[in-house]
């Protein structure tokens, strides 16, 4: 190879090399920017209120308790929901456990959040009820300075075996 073929390879592998490093700079700062929202939102009092209810609502559920779970909910989901609840305990012996949650939106006394729920039927002779990992919106309002379940809708459910 020539002097000059020479030259313009290690002009070219350098330009390369600079354009990896500029490249890994710029996703530092945005993986720090990340990070510091995320510390921010996981902070945050409303988030933190709106996080435990969930949690506590998938403890009454795992303990098939109706009113400890119904008092989580707006007034009018109430009656409703224990009805649908008592028949579901009825006939059905699930533990969930919360993957993950995510806030979406949040505007004063709405709240928005993205939670993963893993759903495991531990009455395997029971084949009706598919274990299954669910992805939900979760609607909270804050009512008498209350965070409540407004509305749950599955929006993906991908079942497990």
């Amino acid at each position: 190879m020539s002097k000059k073929g020479i030259i313009l390879l290690i002009i070219g592998l350098a330009g390369i090399l600079f354009i990896l490093v500029d490249y890994s700079k710029q996703a530092d700062v945005l993986l720090n920017k990340e990070q510091t929202t995320s510390q921010k939102v996981s902070s945050n009092p409303d988030v933190l209120a709106t996080k435990e209810v969930f949690e506590k609502s998938i403890q009454a559920s795992n303990e098939e308790d109706v009113e400890s779970y119904i008092k989580l909910l707006i007034p009018k989901a109430r009656e409703n929901t224990k009805k649908e609840l008592t028949k579901f305990f009825k006939d059905y012996e699930v533990e969930n456990e919360l993957q993950s949650f995510e806030v979406l939106k949040h505007e004063g006394n709405h709240l928005l959040a993205k939670a993963v729920v893993q759903s495991v039927n531990l009455e395997k002779n029971q084949k009706k009820y598919k274990d299954n990992t669910s992805t939900l919106n979760v609607t909270f309002i804050k009512e008498e300075n209350q965070w409540l379940i407004e509305l749950t809708t599955t929006i993906d459910t991908q079942f497990l075996k």
